[in-house]
C-alpha cells in the first residue's frame, strides 16, 4: 500500500513516528485518532486514475494536527510537504526506503514512482464551532498530494 510506503519514509526522514499497527507514534492511515495531540493522517483520496498505458494517478491528503500553539501543524506541515513535493522518479520499498533508479536491486519488492506533486499548499483547516481548531482547541493544516505511480500490472 503506497500510504504505508509513504508514512515509513516520513518515518525514516525523522518528521514523525510511524507504528504500523497504530498502537504508537504519530502518523496513521484513514484515521486520525484523539491522540497524541502532535499527529499526522495520510489518507487515500480520488486521484484521476490512469494516466497512461501502466501510470497511475493516485490522490492522497495529508492532515497535520498540533497544539494550541498554530505554529505546531503549520511546521509539521511544511516539513513533510518540503519531503514529499517534487518527489523524484526512483523506487519506494515497504519499509520507506528510496532509491533512485540506477541504484535499485532487482531483489527487492518495491512501488515505482515517477513522481509527488502537492496540488496545494498546507491550508489551515477546521472542525470546531468557532471555525480555527478542532474540538479540542489544536491546530490543523491539509495538503492534497497526486502520485503518480507505474503500474506493473498493464
Amino acid at each position: 500500500m503506497i500510504l504505508n510506503d509513504i508514512a515509513w519514509y516520513l518515518h525514516n526522514q525523522d518528521i514523525i513516528t510511524y507504528d504500523p499497527r497504530g498502537l504508537s507514534g504519530n502518523i496513521f492511515i484513514d484515521t486520525l485518532p484523539n491522540n497524541p495531540d502532535e499527529a499526522v493522517a495520510l489518507y487515500n483520496t480520488a486521484g484521476t486514475g490512469e494516466l497512461g498505458i501502466d501510470i497511475d494517478e493516485l490522490g492522497m491528503q495529508v492532515i497535520t494536527r498540533g497544539t494550541r500553539d498554530p505554529r505546531v501543524a503549520y511546521d509539521l506541515a511544511w516539513d513533510i510537504y518540503n519531503k514529499l513535493h517534487g518527489f523524484g522518479t526512483g523506487y519506494l520499498t515497504e519499509d520507506g526506503a528510496f532509491f533512485l533508479d540506477p541504484t535499485f536491486p532487482a531483489d527487492v519488492e518495491a512501488t515505482r514512482i515517477t513522481d509527488i506533486q502537492a496540488t496545494d499548499a498546507p491550508f489551515h483547516i477546521s472542525s470546531s464551532k468557532d471555525g480555527t481548531t478542532d474540538n479540542s482547541g489544536r491546530h490543523l493544516y491539509s495538503t492534497n498530494y497526486i502520485i503518480r505511480t507505474k503500474n506493473n500490472e498493464r
